[in-house]
């Protein structure tokens, strides 16, 4: 016959991570033991210290010790049916909200950066895409298809290349000088 038992406990150190199965050191009931925390299929964390866990025993023995961390420091506030998996210490979140809508938003208010490594990545808005940034950087070939429109200033190794720029002419066939173009016609 089994004997387990369930109780609360406090996560009070980070423990070690390299372990087939990860330990950390957690409190019970003024006791101190090592647990494996557990995840659903798919995720891992190391439980910052102090995070409540709900701790499960197996056997009654002491060192079969396994618990589900949880910590409601800075998460989302959820409507019914909203999803988060979120950061507990830099507020950084992937939150499924009402209809669909999935906010990302990186720690610090948005201020840490998000990397993205891949073979290919595509983007397919029915409606449109907007990127608001004080500077765009695309390293490789620029492929556009369809028309676009530029409100700035155009330049191509330095020179404008946008509607103020202009050819001076030569003489042409006949021998007689034209007048410099000048802005795009």
């Amino acid at each position: 016959m089994y004997n387990s038992t369930i109780k609360w406990s406090i996560v009070s150190e980070a423990g070690d991570d390299s372990l087939q199965f990860p330990q950390q050191r957690i409190s019970y009931l003024g006791k101190l033991a090592d647990g494996v925390p557990v995840y659903p299929y798919g995720f891992h964390a190391v439980a910052d210290p102090q995070s409540m866990a709900l701790t499960f025993t197996s056997q009654s023995t002491p060192d079969n010790i396994s618990f589900i961390p949880t910590s409601n420091q800075k998460r989302q506030v959820l409507m019914v049916g909203e999803t988060t998996h979120y950061h507990p210490q830099t507020d950084a979140h992937l939150t499924w909200r009402e209809g669909g809508i999935l906010e990302i938003e990186t720690g610090d208010g948005g201020q840490m950066p998000i990397t993205i490594v891949c073979n290919q990545a595509s983007i397919q808005a029915s409606e449109s895409v907007e990127i608001t940034s004080p500077q765009t950087t695309i390293n490789g070939n620029l492929t556009i298809e369809g028309n676009y429109t530029s409100n700035g200033t155009m330049t191509n190794n330095g020179q404008d290349v946008g509607n103020t720029h202009g050819h001076a002419q030569g003489n042409d066939s006949r021998g007689d000088g034209e007048q410099p173009i000048q802005g795009v016609t």
